[in-house]
């Protein structure tokens, strides 16, 4: 990791902490850009930093920056602390952390760094730090290391916090944890006065005291008094005075004590920063690649926030089958696609590295799928000559289609089974679509989420899993939380604003949650339809293709499919459900075209086979009706600044 000339986007940046400290280990900034909502952190950031660049609230961050380096962020934590009564990642607060881990996935930083209360470890039972290592392990990007730090290693302050560190893989990395007390000689809280330094005793609060003291008599404070501004910058490692003034359009402004506590309490401790930037460039005990994050199936029982707090390397390894899938993955994604001789060698080398590495074992169940992968792209990767249109066989892209869309379930192997859990009224065996069987003789359910013929226990039935879609907003306020395999049906007028939704909906899905394939046949060959694709899409997602008809277009291994309209694509209500049943796992939208009389063509039997629908009108959506409880409204002409295109209505 280089420390000069780094690009830096500094998220819920509020008054630097993150910044200061890489400054004070010796980084340079070519580019520095922040994210922040509160008026005064605003202003003190635009202060103490002149030439970063304010980047708007982190819903709003898509393009429009360079590429950073390091990406920083101390999501607020209101809602995983005791005091904000512990929604969790749920709740509003704190579950912007989503946003976050989008940014990441869109930017694909070198370095990531998050700080959060200790509460992470235990809000919701560890359920939430459970959600958290899943959203970062699904990246299948980075190689992960957390630790719970004390400020009072530093500082004479109590403050715990967790601090996260992710490292891209494939670039050089160097280890951060573990820190131990001892590396920090001149830590630990003074019990008499020093010139110079708040050094007393604190309150019963394990953030910044509110009370200071010189002296303690039958367990009593003698002679307390409040700190002030000044002293709280120095028990968070601050300059004096560094929050004391802020820049609002151009003026200085001197920024009231109450808003600099507020601002304090919420900042990250200078110099714990700077210990973990300056291990980020020259290493802590080993160097070279850490410990990754495989995937997350439970948070073991036996560890305890306390068991963090003796400084586990790099965290517990939770391990399932992770590695095996996302290579599947990609390699179905090589289908039907054009590739160059460098993108073959490029996956063998990190196939061959996983491999090397002991990512993937010979033990793994997918074992078989792994050795016909490498042996394809050998054979492939030595006949290239130039670029080449990969094709992969009917059998086994449906057998890794299933492995894929059954999740990091192990393949059974008895057939009996098989017939046991499918074969319904019928003695035969009824093939599941994913391929993905679980043994039934424990209790009864397979991959399906369906018992012993089809039968669930109250039980059973209350306990089934279900794969959600985390959306944030503006789409998590206009469709909530739906489940991956949705299905939302739009109609209105022509000029009503319908595709440029879809593009800007396509691009979210695209970048956030798979594969997208955008079928248009009315606009596909279309000069605006282009057009809009260039004026909305910035940066354009890798993962959103385009089509002009289904017939012959391959759906397989995409998230969602669009279908605009299924008028022109002369879909019926039966293909539909057809279509449905082949891809249980992809989720559709469908556009229908309005009739004279303003209602849609094809009639209210389409509602029934949809769980969330939707009118289009003026440029705004209204939902009207949703299974998931959300029926939003979004002006999305105003949301997203979009401007007519010359001689054209949006």
């Amino acid at each position: 990791m280089k420390a000069t000339g780094i690009v830096l986007l500094d998220l819920f940046s509020g008054i630097g902490g993150f910044a200061k400290g890489l400054l004070e280990a010796g980084y340079t900034f070519r580019k520095h850009y922040f994210s922040e909502v509160d008026k005064y952190a605003i202003a003190n950031y635009s202060h103490n930093f002149n030439d970063a660049t304010y980047a708007g609230p982190v819903e709003t961050i898509t393009g429009g920056i360079e590429h950073p380096d390091i990406i920083t962020f101390g999501f607020p934590c209101q809602d995983l602390s005791v005091a904000g009564g512990r929604a969790g990642l749920e709740g509003s607060r704190s579950g912007l952390f989503f946003e976050a881990i989008r940014i990441i996935r869109q930017h694909q930083p070198c370095v990531f760094v998050f700080e959060n209360v200790k509460g992470l470890l235990s809000s919701n039972g560890g359920k939430d730090f459970e959600i958290v290592l899943k959203a970062v392990a699904d990246l299948g990007l980075y190689d992960c290391e957390w630790q719970l730090l004390n400020t009072r290693w530093f500082l004479p302050q109590n403050r715990e916090r967790v601090y996260f560190v992710g490292h891209l893989r494939g670039e050089p990395a160097r280890q951060v944890f573990p820190f131990q007390e001892s590396d920090f000689p001149a830590s630990g809280v003074e019990t008499r006065p020093v010139a110079g330094a708040v050094v007393a005793f604190y309150t019963g609060t394990p953030n910044i005291g509110t009370y200071i003291t010189d002296a303690m008599e039958k367990n009593k404070p003698v002679n307390a008094r409040k700190l002030t501004p000044t002293e709280c910058e120095r028990l968070q490692g601050f300059p004096d005075d560094w929050t004391r003034y802020g820049l609002i359009e151009g003026q200085v402004i001197e920024i009231s004590d109450s808003q600099r506590y507020k601002m304090l309490g919420n900042a990250v401790s200078v110099p714990v920063v700077q210990a973990i930037a300056q291990r980020l460039v020259s290493g802590g005990q080993t160097v070279g690649p850490v410990i990754p994050i495989q995937a997350v199936t439970e948070i073991q029982e036996a560890e305890t926030v306390d068991d963090v707090t003796q400084a586990e390397p790099v965290g517990a390894l939770l391990e399932n089958h992770v590695q095996e899938i996302r290579f599947i993955k990609r390699y179905i994604a090589l289908h039907n696609t054009t590739k160059s001789p460098a993108a073959i060698l490029s996956f063998i080398k990190d196939l061959q590295s996983a491999i090397d590495k002991k990512l993937i074992r010979k033990a793994s169940p997918y074992a078989n799928e792994i050795d016909l992968i490498q042996d394809k792209l050998i054979s492939v990767f030595q006949r290239m000559k130039g670029n080449e249109r990969f094709a992969i066989n009917k059998k086994d892209l449906t057998r890794m289609t299933g492995i894929v869309n059954g999740g990091a379930q192990e393949p059974c192997s008895r057939e009996q089974d098989i017939g046991r859990i499918y074969g319904g009224r019928k003695k035969g065996t009824r093939k599941c679509l994913n391929n993905t069987y679980s043994d039934a003789r424990g209790n009864g359910t397979c991959s399906h989420n369906q018992g012993l013929n089809g039968v669930l226990t109250a039980e059973q039935m209350a306990n089934r899993t279900f794969e959600m879609l985390h959306f944030t907003d503006p789409w998590r306020s206009l469709l909530g939380t739906p489940a991956r395999n949705f299905t939302l049906m739009l109609h209105g007028e022509p000029g009503a604003g319908k595709t440029s939704l879809l593009l800007k909906l396509a691009e979210y899905l695209a970048i956030n949650f798979g594969k997208v394939m955008y079928i248009s046949s009315e606009e596909f060959e279309s000069v605006t339809f282009t057009q809009k694709v260039k004026e909305l899409l910035n940066p354009r997602p890798t993962n959103l293709e385009f089509a002009a008809s289904l017939r012959g277009t391959d759906i397989t291994g995409y998230s969602v499919v669009i279908l605009d309209s299924i008028n022109d694509l002369k879909l019926k209500l039966d293909d539909f459900k057809a279509l449905k049943v082949a891809h249980p796992n992809t989720a559709f939208i469908l556009v229908l075209q309005h009739t004279k009389d303003g209602d849609y063509r094809g009639g209210k039997d389409w509602e029934h086979e949809i769980q969330i629908a939707g009118e289009v009108a003026n440029g705004t959506i209204k939902i009207y009706r949703s299974r998931y409880g959300v029926k939003g409204m979004l002006d999305f002409f105003t949301y997203f600044d979009m401007k007519a295109l010359p001689g054209q209505t949006i």
